[in-house]
């Protein structure tokens, strides 16, 4: 991977023995990320996987890690980019998760409970803030609730919070949210 371009590290090689602590750098300019690319920092992983909870800190992991990559990560401004530009591209891809709990549930192939519980388990420990958005209704349908919001808990959380409001509007094809129906109030 060294030789390859991806990664550099610091120590030579050859002086390395089983006890060196060896730093890896990667460099991001040689890959193609996938669309829900994410990192995170270890305090992050040490967080969850020292956690105390009920739920199995693996399925905590992978459903922050799943969470996590819809969020997506803080797109640094790009070169020749004006400020109103970037500033419509923050918009137009909010880094939000808006996902419905049965999908993820499906694909995670997790019950809606377990997903329920990791979630609560993200916001009681300050990790996510959660906007509850509410229900649409349309062409003479029952009302249906949309899902929630959330979002990483940072000093930008309530502008990604309204961006997020404003693609979930251009996604219903709506100008407002009805309150939420029914007792399904954790989609």
């Amino acid at each position: 991977m060294v030789n390859s371009k991806m990664i550099s590290i610091a120590q030579d090689i050859d002086s390395i023995t089983y006890d060196t602590g060896i730093e890896v750098k990667i460099i991001s300019d040689n890959f193609d990320f996938p669309k829900n690319f994410c990192k995170f920092d270890f305090c992050v992983f040490d967080k969850i996987m020292d956690s105390d909870s009920a739920i199995n800190n693996e399925t905590l992991l992978l459903s922050y890690i799943y969470i996590l990559s819809y969020i997506g990560e803080k797109s640094d401004q790009r070169e020749g980019e004006s400020d109103t530009e970037y500033l419509e591209r923050l918009k137009e891809y909010p880094r939000a998760f808006f996902r419905d709990i049965g999908n993820m549930a499906k694909e995670l192939s997790m019950s809606k409970d377990t997903i329920t519980k990791c979630i609560n388990y993200f916001l009681s420990e300050q990790m996510l803030v959660k906007k509850t958005v509410g229900s649409v209704k349309k062409d003479g349908k029952p009302p249906q609730n949309v899902p929630n919001i959330y979002v990483l808990n940072n000093d930008e959380c309530q502008q990604e919070i309204e961006w997020a409001l404003e693609k979930m509007k251009e996604i219903y094809k709506v100008d407002y949210f009805d309150e939420i129906k029914g007792g399904n109030k954790n989609q």
